[in-house]
């Protein structure tokens, strides 16, 4: 996730011109990008939460029984 927000943010101040590309009318690469980085976080999120609930719960409840 912090590669991925860093990526974003360095681009967005070091590369304007390429950031203000017009994909289509109304939508610039930057609004592309800046939405791809929030649904990432949640894709991030579901992927730990899938994985602490298969292998961290168990492992955790192994140590406590």
């Amino acid at each position: 996730m912090i590669a991925m927000y860093f990526g974003f943010m360095s681009m967005f101040a070091f590369a304007k011109p390429i950031m203000g590309t017009i994909l289509v009318p109304g939508l610039s690469l930057c609004i592309l990008l800046g939405a791809g980085t929030i649904v990432g976080s949640f894709a991030l999120c579901l992927v730990y939460v899938v994985w602490a609930n298969r292998f961290y719960d168990q492992a955790v409840r192994r140590i406590l029984n």
